[in-house]
């Protein structure tokens, strides 16, 4: 049996009750993804000029968050190394220094290679990652949001909740704790990196983020302390309702839970 840790995958696989809905909330990111998406298409068969067209169209509805996407994603290499990408990375550099203006690239792309060490899975790969991710910080100093971006904040997340002996000498938490007092990370992964601490001393989860993968896509909440008040406490660190994320996790990735009716008492209290 795994962890796994509770997240959506790409908005566009919704159906079309979801899909209406979120496109309404949400149109910019709705617009990315779907450029973006067509843009690496055309970048993964070499048509360099309709990729070219599409990725700026797309940068018309991109965040300063969107950049990872931009540096990292292999299906527009073909297209990083074209004529085109000189001016593209201008407009991209544009948008990402209008929020986040100390932004330090050689830091993002450092932690882009922790990040690849850490997403090859096994505990020697993790602590491997983990050793890696330690020399960036005592070359580069604090990975502050500021200046690596939410990119930065993931890394620091996925560092902190991989395997129960990450949290052996409490050195990650004691980072997190310390980025979050400065504001200096992504607030949304904090409740990840608290619920993985709990789970790995045999504590209830406080945010409800992690279920345990019996089978392929049956999942099962690990404990929750105080039921009732886990939307506020969600909603604090800019979660969604965890009704809502059930729901979503079952249409697009067909996840099915185990213990769902835990909430029950959330659905009454909403009627």
């Amino acid at each position: 049996m795994k962890i796994r840790y509770i997240f959506i995958y790409s908005l566009l696989l919704l159906n079309n009750n979801f899909s209406n809905q979120l496109k309404a909330q949400q149109p910019d990111k709705f617009k990315f993804v779907e450029y973006f998406n067509l843009a690496c298409d055309y970048s993964l068969a070499k048509k360099i000029d309709s990729a070219d067209i599409l990725l700026r169209e797309s940068l018309k509805y991109a965040s300063a968050d969107n950049l990872n996407s931009y540096l990292f994603d292999l299906d527009i290499d073909t297209l990083r190394k074209s004529k085109y990408w000189p001016i593209i990375h201008k407009i991209i550099d544009f948008i990402v220094k209008k929020k986040y203006p100390n932004i330090d690239y050689e830091y993002i792309a450092l932690l882009n290679r922790v990040h690849l060490l850490n997403r090859i899975g096994g505990l020697a790969k993790v602590k491997e990652s983990q050793k890696l991710f330690d020399s960036v910080v005592s070359a580069k100093g604090l990975p502050f949001l500021s200046r690596v971006t939410k990119y930065g904040s993931k890394v620091v997340k996925l560092i902190c909740v991989h395997y129960v002996d990450t949290f052996s000498d409490k050195k990650y938490l004691k980072l997190a704790n310390d980025l979050l007092e400065k504001g200096e990370l992504d607030s949304s992964e904090y409740p990840y990196i608290i619920d993985r601490y709990n789970i790995a001393r045999n504590l209830p989860q406080i945010y409800g983020t992690n279920c345990i993968e019996s089978s392929n896509n049956v999942l099962e909440f690990y404990p929750i302390i105080d039921i009732l008040t886990i939307e506020s406490r969600r909603k604090k660190f800019g979660l969604i309702s965890i009704l809502e994320e059930i729901e979503l996790n079952e249409k697009v990735n067909n996840y099915v839970y185990t213990n769902k009716e835990i909430f029950d008492v959330i659905r009454k209290k909403r009627k």
